[in-house]
Formats: structure tokens, C-alpha cells, sequence
């Protein structure tokens, strides 16, 4: 999660053209589950978060659901029917949730489901 943070700031810090306040996350896999964590650091946090196959407990890190029921970004979480995801309903927005019948985790996902690129820009852009 802290290089989530760091990365933010650096582009905060040194690149002027570029509005760091304004951020839409998208990670995958264990990479959902830091950027997401890492977010509850920003201020203010992303405005926007794609979830692809999050890991929810991984070796000791975990996101829990206290935690993210603080986040007003709008969200969105991709699975397949494969994944072992347990959503998390406690958000001050409701979630988009888009589920898959095939694909492995993350960015496997996006490979056997092409469609999922633009249900991703979608919602970006909507």
C-alpha cells in the first residue's frame, strides 16, 4: 500500500501537468488490494476504483471490511465465477459488480473476456 502512496506523491511533487488530485484506480489481484489500502492514505482518495479479481486476505495482508466502508469513490469489481471474492456491501456507494463465467484472476480475466476493457472505460468514463 505504500508504494501506492509514494507513487501519488511523487507525481504530485514533480510533475505539475498532471492533476494527482484527481485519480481512478485500477488494480488487479493483490494489486487491488494495495491500491485500495493505500488509497485510505490520499487525500483526497481516488475518485474512482476498478477491483479486478481483488484479494481480500493474502499472507497476512488484508482488506478488511471496516476499512473500506470509509471509501465515497465509486466502485467497481470484476470477478469470475471462479474467484474467491467476498464483496463488500458496507460502501457509502453502491458497487458495480460485473461477473464473468470464464478467466482466471486479474489480468488473466481481461485476457479471456475481452469485453471487460470496455465495461472498464464504461465506467470510467460514465
Amino acid at each position: 500500500p505504500k508504494d501506492f502512496v509514494q507513487s501519488v506523491n511523487y507525481i504530485k511533487s514533480n510533475y505539475a501537468d498532471i492533476n494527482a488530485n484527481d485519480i481512478i484506480l485500477i488494480g488487479a489481484d493483490l494489486g487491488a488490494i494495495a491500491g485500495a489500502m493505500g488509497s485510505l492514505n490520499l487525500k483526497p482518495v481516488p475518485s474512482k476504483m476498478v477491483l479486478i479479481s481483488p484479494v481480500m486476505n493474502f499472507k497476512g495482508l488484508s482488506m478488511p471490511v471496516k476499512t473500506l466502508k470509509f471509501y465515497n469513490s465509486k466502485m467497481m469489481y470484476i470477478t469470475t465465477k471462479s474467484d474467491r471474492v467476498y464483496l463488500n456491501f458496507y460502501l457509502n456507494t453502491q458497487p458495480v459488480i460485473k461477473q464473468y463465467p470464464l478467466g482466471g484472476p486479474g489480468t488473466q480475466l481481461i485476457k479471456v473476456n475481452s469485453s471487460a476493457v470496455d465495461d472498464i472505460v464504461n465506467f470510467i468514463i460514465n
